[in-house]
């Protein structure tokens, strides 16, 4: 499923947001696997530091990320901690950022690794 996630948001939206993402949702549900998994993956394309996946990894916004790694850590971060609706200007910056058919592909990304986090602290 994130393969072909990871395929439809091509070119909508961006790499380091995606690894944000995963790294924000992994991180909040302790998923120890998720983690280390896409600490490899955002450092090996560079889209990452380690400080940066660690601060992340601590629950903590990383210095030094791009404006596109901020947004997404802002947004997934909301998601998964405030409860109801998106707030307005988060979607607002999100549209002019990814367009509508990134931003959506963001929000599911935060539920595809929320989703993945948990079945795999499950089976771990």
């Amino acid at each position: 499923m994130l393969v072909g996630l990871g395929e439809a948001t091509q070119g909508v939206l961006p790499l380091d947001a995606r690894e944000v993402v995963s790294l924000v949702c992994a991180a909040h549900f302790g998923s120890v696997y998720a983690t280390q998994a896409h600490t490899e993956i955002a450092m090996k394309l560079k889209l990452l530091s380690h400080a940066q996946c660690q601060s992340i990894t601590a629950g903590e916004k990383a210095e030094g990320m791009s404006e596109v790694g901020n947004l997404a850590y802002e947004t997934a971060y909301f998601l998964l901690n405030v409860r109801g609706p998106l707030s307005q200007e988060l979607w607002d910056q999100c549209l002019r950022a990814f367009g509508k058919e990134g931003t959506v592909g963001l929000v599911h990304y935060v539920a595809l690794c929320t989703w993945t986090s948990i079945a795999l602290n499950a089976a771990m």
